[in-house]
């Protein structure tokens, strides 16, 4: 089961100095999938909690942040904070 919190520690402790090839790999993989989600109609994308804005942001991190997973935990967030 994905660990939100343990996954993004992990991130966290890690410099990208010591990361490898296939650890850049996935992150440009994940990078493609956001812009991927540029051709999901508006609807779709609010029923997952982001907007374009989102992808936007998502875009233009580092590549030494996994973009899905932040905009995952965006997503998550948001959705948290729209219950209370």
């Amino acid at each position: 089961m994905y660990n939100l919190m343990e996954s993004r520690a992990e991130a966290l402790t890690e410099e990208p100095a010591t990361w490898n090839l296939a650890r850049l790999w996935d992150h440009w993989l994940a990078r493609r999938s956001v812009r991927r989600l540029a051709s999901y109609e508006d609807r779709v994308l609010n029923d997952m909690g982001i907007d374009r804005a989102d992808l936007d942001w998502a875009a233009r991190l580092p590549i030494w942040r996994n973009a899905t997973q932040e905009l995952e935990e965006r997503g998550l967030r948001r959705r948290l904070h729209l219950r209370d």
